[in-house]
Formats: structure tokens, sequence, C-alpha cells
């Protein structure tokens, strides 16, 4: 089995400028698709509904442990299920929200959703799939993290052709990384350096277990071209 670590230097660089990859908006000959009505009822996982369906539970039940957890997990559906079995609506038929342009949310929930790091967009929309519960609306966020988080129609005050863009520089600026100090995979361990601002001065520091050093300007490089993981932030 090959523990070796190799070594094949990366040239990276301090400072990346994105704006050739980044999206330009609705081009002249583009037009947005409309949105597909033709249900009205939430969407649900699948492989979820069916470990559920499985389990004995009726249908209607599996959708909403579903709904009420985010999609997020069987699991979570299922103890949602044992703890509302006795609802007296619990086999009502599900309501769709026709009214979704007019929902109204508590601005205390959105702004906590907020203040954790989401976007406005998408405290609503995660509020607005977990029927305004904050401690759902988080899990239901980072389940969902690979989707996109735009606000839509229903959510926005804008014309349903109008797609916000960000026009600021897409520069980012090197700020962290981690390299591996050992000569196998089965030894040694991880370090990170971080660039920090000292008596106003950006210098690089070396964290080492308990060691933590001033890494010299002119030592750096080689560092840096050793890597793992390297971290950047929009400046």
């Amino acid at each position: 089995m090959l523990n070796k670590v190799l070594d094949s230097p990366l040239e990276v660089p301090f400072t990346l400028n994105l704006d050739a990859y980044r999206a330009k908006g609705i081009q002249e000959n583009e037009e947005i698709l409309p949105e597909d009505t033709a249900s009205s009822e939430p969407a649900f996982n699948e492989e979820l509904l069916n470990q559920l369906l499985q389990m004995g539970f009726p249908e209607i039940r599996c959708k909403k442990g579903l709904l009420a957890t985010g999609n997020t997990s069987a699991d979570s559906a299922m103890n949602w299920l044992f703890e509302h079995m006795d609802d007296a609506d619990i086999d009502h038929p599900i309501i769709p929200n026709n009214n979704a342009g007019s929902q109204n949310f508590d601005e205390n929930d959105v702004n906590s959703l907020v203040e954790m790091g989401f976007s406005n967009a998408q405290a609503k929309k995660a509020l607005k799939e977990t029927g305004n519960n904050v401690e759902r609306a988080v899990t239901w966020l980072f389940s969902h993290t690979g989707d996109p988080m735009l606000e839509d129609d229903q959510l926005s005050s804008k014309t349903s052709n109008s797609v916000e863009i960000d026009s600021k520089p897409a520069n980012y600026q090197l700020f962290s990384f981690i390299s591996h100090k050992g000569t196998s995979t089965s030894c040694g361990h991880y370090v990170s350096h971080t660039l920090k601002v000292i008596d106003g001065k950006k210098v690089w520091v070396l964290f080492n277990d308990e060691k933590v050093v001033l890494v010299p300007e002119k030592e750096i490089q080689k560092s840096l071209r050793e890597g793992y993981l390297y971290f950047y932030r929009r400046i």
C-alpha cells in the first residue's frame, strides 16, 4: 500500500480575481423559464418517503413528517411522527400553500438566521419550507447547501424577469492554508499558517500544536507550495 507523502509543489497565488468565471446574468437572447406550477404539493425526498412507508406509516403521515423536518432524514421524520401521532389532524390532507406571496415572517426569526450568516432570502426560504420554525429552518439550510438559494418571485418585490447581479469585483485574498509535516500518511501531523495583523502589519503565523511562531516572509513561499487546503476570503 502506498502511504508515502508525494512531493508535488503548487504555485499558489496570494490573491485571486475570479471575474472571468462569474455569471453575467440574463443575456439579451435569454429568458427566464416559467415556474412549474403543475403540482401545488410540496416536494418530498422519494428515498426518505419510501423508507418511512416501509416502516408501516401511512403515506400522508410520512409526507407530513418529512415536510415538518425539512426532508432531512427518515429518523428525524420518524421521531416527529411519534411525537405527533395523536394529533387530531395527523391524517388530514396536506393543504397547499397557495398564498406564499402574502406569507408573513416574524422578523425576529429572520434576523436570528441572518445573524448566523445566512442571507435574508435564505432565511425566508427556510422558514417558508419549515412552517416558520427557526430550529428546523437551520437544519433545512444545512441540508440544502447545494441548492440555489435565490429569492423567488413569491418572496421578492422584484419583477419575475429581474435578477440581482453582484457587480462587486471578485477579488479574493489567501488568509490561511494547512500543510502536513511528516514523511508518510501514517506519521507526522498537520499545521496551519494563518495571515494575521500584528501592530498594523500583515504577517504569517505558524500554528504547530503548542508552538505558535511568526514565519519570515522569505520562508512563507516554500511552505505555501506544500499546502493541502487553501482558504481565501473576498476582499
